[in-house]
């Protein structure tokens, strides 16, 4: 029997669901993203000389960059779409409150403020209390004639994924990609099984993946096998058709 690689929480996740990886802010350990004890003991449930692992373990670690600035081509036309959505709600929101600070204009137009300060020859308060008023109500609508323009030249876009549904987990890809190249660079085979009964997806491959983003994972967690033979899919595609 292969040793079991973690003892914490596992469970599966669907591709449209985050993965809690272990993300990264400081520098790179020495070791990459997995201890040198997690690396010998893939290395003794997987059958692989800790050299390797150790290079695969520092290759991982470029997914658990935080942040990740990476782009998905895919998106860049919803985020647009949604971007223009978003601040036409912005330009609402300005445009009621502009009418709203011009009913406490004429208000506090009719309005005169004594100065506590006279006798000591200050300047009354309120004249710069108004002034920085003013200020912010042409600061308001400065914005909004601002937002106006970039919404009709389609300068806006929207910064997060537009519909999160459809929005690949890059961190997973990149940690599978980089895997998948691993282990077929070793000259195994990049397939998988599935189980008769359930139909579940599995196989040395994919406890491989999974053992490594155990370790990756807070708390530990399993990528489902489904979701992995999409991976693989998109790999292998990619390395036939370089898209």
């Amino acid at each position: 029997m292969k040793p079991k690689l973690s003892s914490g929480k596992v469970w599966a996740m669907a591709s449209h669901h985050p993965v809690p990886w272990k993300l990264r802010t400081s520098a790179r350990p020495s070791s990459g993203a997995l201890s040198i004890e997690q690396i010998q003991r893939l290395g003794a449930a997987h059958g692989f000389n800790d050299g390797p692992l150790l290079e695969l373990s520092r290759n991982l670690t470029v997914a658990q960059a935080n942040p990740l600035n990476l782009s998905q081509p895919e998106l860049a036309a919803p985020k647009k779409e949604r971007g223009g959505r978003e601040a036409q709600r912005v330009i609402n929101y300005l445009t009621r409150a502009e009418s709203t600070i011009a009913k406490a204009q004429e208000v506090i137009d009719e309005l005169r403020f004594s100065n506590p300060f006279a006798h000591t020859g200050m300047p009354n308060p309120a004249e710069h209390q108004l002034a920085k008023f003013q200020e912010g109500v042409e600061a308001i609508s400065g914005l909004r004639k601002y937002l106006e323009t970039m919404v009709r030249t389609d300068g806006i876009s929207y910064a997060d994924e537009p519909d999160r549904r459809k929005a690949r987990d890059l961190r997973k890809e990149m940690v599978c990609w980089t895997i998948f190249r691993f282990w077929s660079e070793r000259d195994r085979p990049l397939k998988f099984t599935t189980d008769p009964v359930n139909n579940e997806r599995g196989g040395d491959l994919f406890a491989f993946v999974n053992a490594i983003v155990e370790c990756m994972t807070d708390p530990p967690t399993r990528i489902s096998g489904e979701t992995l033979k999409l991976d693989l899919k998109r790999y292998q595609d990619f390395q036939e058709n370089g898209s």
